[in-house]
């Protein structure tokens, strides 16, 4: 899934919500890719849902990697020192279009 545009505590339901929706399909086993490329800005809302996302996909034995470019989004993730909680690539070519 590829998210655009800003994940504020407005848009963060929506995306909670898609989130929920491939969870709920029974994805044991398999990775989720969220590509935040085209993220113009991250809130600590955003960032919260996608570390309790982490958190659900553990639980239900679902890899999730984070497509996170460099640039102010991956800052964010720098400074909140969460680099090494994620499996967090610069690219991928395997993204589908997700508009929330």
């Amino acid at each position: 899934m590829a998210c655009e545009g800003q994940i504020t505590l407005e848009t963060v339901p929506i995306l909670r919500q898609s989130i929920g929706d491939i969870l709920g399909k029974g994805v044991k086993g398999q990775t989720i890719l969220i590509d935040l490329t085209k993220v113009s800005s991250l809130s600590k809302d955003g960032l919260f849902l996608l570390i309790r996302t982490q958190e659900q996909c553990q639980e239900v034995e679902v890899t999730l990697k984070l497509v996170v470019p460099e640039g102010p989004i991956k800052k964010v993730f720098e400074f909140a020192g969460l680099e090494g909680k994620f499996n967090i690539y610069a690219s991928s070519p395997y993204t589908r279009r997700f508009i929330g």
